[in-house]
């Protein structure tokens, strides 16, 4: 059985791969972009912290204790050092990564078991009961909405129970296409597995190389691709959760209509109800091509106006992306991969924009087409999509820069780290509504982050893009940059984040479409007090003493 050593590839002070980095360009245009922004004159590279040196309040974990979960998991399994400690106390939220680089983490979890399978997580849990443990379920660390924050609640202390050995894909049923997987299997071991076999999940998340398909499922993530394939909700035909209360395996059918279903009950509980052990997915056949391209558009709203009415014209690709003026503006400027592309054939379109609407870049809004299936069918909805945005007035940009966001699409949360080792406030939050109400809510959302960074007197840059299409409406991911209170940085962060919130509930949308809620969002759900009720019933059901993920999601 392989070690569990084997999932911390990833920075425990940062985000991707130990020892991969990628810098901030040091061109002209870059330095300027930060200059006359953020009053930067230079830019510093991120730097590794010594690990070592994190102080963390001891583990309250005595040896009884952990000779008594030692006895369910293997003595070599239950880890009570500072580095398995360090490395279980802390997501990757803005708030998460202030502390980290802080040296200081005023909670951190009391000790980690490693499960060798469903059996021993009853058992645990079991135990965790009778003796008042809380139970945080760890996948693969990368929450940055405090899922993984290892707060006690009414108990004892706080076991983090980390499913690194629960990682093999248990059956492949060609004849339903669907197969059945332990939850703690990475995104890339996930795919790796199934291309060999000519199948593929399709769940794209941004975290995908660092997450697993329990923490897709405990968070209800949606991938990038989901208009082909659709969120993790749709992608599930059953799941298998060890609770407090029992073992439950929802049905393996397509769909049902015998009362509410549990199974989407269980999809986004966060680790309150209990620990996914193993799901039954959807799966499909692998796609022949991928054919990537990209369009430019005079603004945002002619971006999204072209591509509502595509999608509600039944003309349905595997992905489509819009960048608002300032997003694009800021990809031309940071040198994020595709930019270089980008570059080149803003140049090619400039005497077209001046043409047109007598703008220069980066007066510009961008869309990305991904399109996945048989060649054949990627020509002939290729022609169909070029087509329906000649008709709009876009310009076409090309494959090149589609192709490069595919090719490193995984990378842009390397820049955060970056960017924060550079003082600057920069983090990114998530929201969905109605095509009707989409612009409205980007423009609030924006003007009340500005608001309340001036109010700060630090100003904030904030771009956006529509990130997840549907014929109904759109999720809104919105990025923002701004320079970090040297006083109270956490407090500056709140601020800003309470009056996106705010604005985000003021009109009528969601607080998160795939991010989940964690500790982070738990006031701002905008739940009714009946709807609250009725989940901390079964909550209540499952898990009657409290234990599980104590302070997330209700």
């Amino acid at each position: 059985m392989e070690s569990p050593d084997r999932r911390f590839k990833m920075k425990w002070w940062g985000w991707g791969a130990e020892g991969v980095r990628f810098p901030l360009p040091t061109s002209e245009v870059t330095l300027e972009y930060f200059r006359s922004r953020f009053g930067l004159t230079r830019l510093e590279p991120a730097a590794e912290l010594p690990l070592e040196s994190v102080e963390i309040p001891p583990s309250r974990a005595d040896a009884e204790l952990v000779g008594a979960l030692g006895e369910i998991v293997g003595p070599e399994n239950c880890r009570t050092d500072h580095r398995e400690r360090v490395l279980h106390s802390a997501g990757k939220s803005y708030k998460d990564l202030l502390q980290l680089r802080s040296l200081r983490l005023d909670r951190a979890t009391d000790a980690v078991v490693y499960p060798r399978s469903e059996g021993e997580v009853v058992e645990l849990l079991e135990y965790c009961g009778r003796e008042r443990l809380a139970v945080v379920p760890f996948g693969g660390g990368s929450s940055v909405v405090g899922g993984i924050d290892p707060q006690q609640g009414d108990q004892r202390l706080v076991v983090t129970v980390d499913l690194a050995y629960l990682n093999q894909i248990l059956e492949i049923n060609k004849t339903s296409s669907t197969a059945t997987v332990e939850a703690g299997i990475f995104g890339p071991e996930l795919e790796s597995q199934w291309r060999n076999q000519g199948f593929v999940l399709g769940n794209y998340p941004q975290s995908f190389e660092f997450s697993t398909l329990g923490g897709w499922i405990a968070t209800r993530s949606s991938g990038q691709n989901c208009l082909r394939y659709g969120g993790i909700d749709k992608l599930v035909e059953s799941v298998r959760i060890v609770t407090p209360a029992g073992t439950v395996e929802t049905l393996h059918v397509p769909r049902r209509a015998d009362g509410p279903d549990t199974m989407q009950m269980i999809v986004g509980s966060e680790g309150t109800f209990g620990i996914v052990v193993s799901a039954t997915v959807r799966v499909r056949k692998l796609p022949a091509d991928q054919d990537y391209f990209m369009f430019a558009m005079t603004n945002f709203h002619a971006a999204v106006d072209a591509c509502r009415s595509m999608l509600q014209g039944d003309v349905c690709p595997a992905l489509v992306r819009i960048s608002d003026e300032e997003e694009t503006a800021a990809t031309l400027a940071l040198g994020h991969q595709p930019a270089k592309g980008l570059r080149r054939v803003v140049r090619r379109g400039a005497k077209w924009l001046m043409q047109r609407r007598g703008l220069l870049p980066p007066s510009l809004s961008t869309v990305l087409v991904g399109l996945e299936g048989a060649a054949e069918q990627n020509r002939a909805l290729r022609s169909t999509v070029r087509r329906h945005f000649a008709s709009r007035d876009a310009f076409y940009l090309g494959r090149s820069p589609g192709q490069r966001w595919l090719e490193t699409r995984f990378q842009l949360p390397y820049l955060r780290d970056e960017l924060l080792a550079n003082g600057l406030l920069v983090d990114t939050l998530e929201t969905a509504t109605t095509w009707s109400n989409v612009e409205s809510l980007h423009a609030a959302v924006r003007e009340a982050i500005k608001r309340v960074g001036s109010e700060h007197g630090n100003p904030v840059t904030v771009y956006a893009h529509l990130s997840h299409l549907y014929r109904d409406g759109a999720a809104i991911y919105f990025t923002l940059l701004g320079r970090q209170s040297p006083d109270d940085p956490v407090g500056q962060w709140w601020a800003i984040k309470n009056a996106a919130g705010d604005a985000i509930r003021q009109h009528g949308a969601v607080i998160s479409h795939h991010h989940g809620v964690g500790t982070d969002h738990r006031a701002q759900t905008g739940r009714t007090d009946v709807e609250q009720r009725m989940l901390s019933q079964l909550k209540q059901a499952v898990d009657p003493d409290g234990i599980m993920n104590p302070g997330k999601l209700l």
